[in-house]
């Protein structure tokens, strides 16, 4: 499994990248690390939240914090601090679904890091791209998420309208806060949720306003709505006329 994979490469990093570094060179490092890593759960925090140029400016840190304190003309320090930070951001991106191969083939513990980049610069420009790939993959992603969570919402409005809902209920049933529910409900739908249960809930009166002959207050109870008043309140905002006179325009 690619999980199993990664993980095992993540635990046993320090004493893989010492046996085999990004230039393919024996070394004969024995001591701690010459060099500083942040800690994985910034990596993996920073990207989680989206924060891209932060996550640029901690691997640039570390890329120039270790080209300058190495020994001139030693690259074991550099080469293992690269494999390193390669190492864990494709670890935070695979637990994010994205497709770390180009970097970390499948049953290899044997990181893919280009032999051709011979200057600091050119490093610091080959994990920027990574990340701005990764940004994107990130935010298709993302919004493919919301997309099936708003039509998710909508099918359980259409399917639950005669019961007590609105957007703190729902909120509290799919694992969101209200506030960030209804914004994303409104970017994805330019619409606010409340009111997308209220125009399914005179959706469904009108059918019935139309096609049945039950009671106007039977109505507004089997629509969800508290009671008669409050529902022709709503459907007279909504189509421009009370129920009764909708039933006469429709019989």
């Amino acid at each position: 499994h690619r999980t199993d994979d990664i993980g095992r490469c993540h635990a046993e990093s320090v004493r893989a990248l010492r046996l085999n570094t990004l230039f393919g060179e024996k070394t004969s490092v024995t001591s701690s690390r010459s060099y500083y890593v942040p800690d994985y759960n910034r990596f993996s925090i920073l990207l989680s939240n989206g924060e891209i140029d932060k996550l640029k400016a901690v691997i640039h840190e570390t890329l120039d914090s270790t080209a300058i304190n190495s020994p001139s003309g030693s690259v074991s320090a550099f080469a293992l601090a690269c494999n390193e930070l390669l190492l864990m951001l494709c670890k935070a991106l695979h637990e994010r679904g994205i497709d770390v191969s180009a970097y970390f083939p499948a049953g290899n513990l044997h990181l893919l890091f280009p032999d051709n980049l011979t200057q600091l610069k050119d490093v610091r420009r080959w994990f920027d791209t990574i990340l701005d790939e990764a940004s994107k993959q990130l935010d298709t992603r993302t919004k493919q998420a919301v997309s099936h969570l708003i039509l998710n919402i909508c099918r359980f409005v259409e399917t639950h309208y005669a019961e007590p809902i609105n957007n703190s209920i729902i909120a509290d049933k799919f694992g969101y806060s209200p506030n960030y529910l209804g914004k994303i409900f409104r970017e994805e739908t330019d619409t606010n949720l409340n009111d997308y249960i209220k125009d399914i809930r005179i959706e469904k009166a009108k059918s019935l306003l139309s096609e049945t002959s039950l009671r106007i207050a039977d109505i507004a109870v089997q629509t969800g709505f508290s009671d008669s008043q409050y529902f022709s309140v709503v459907f007279r905002q909504k189509t421009g006329c009370t129920p009764k006179e909708y039933r006469e325009m429709h019989k």
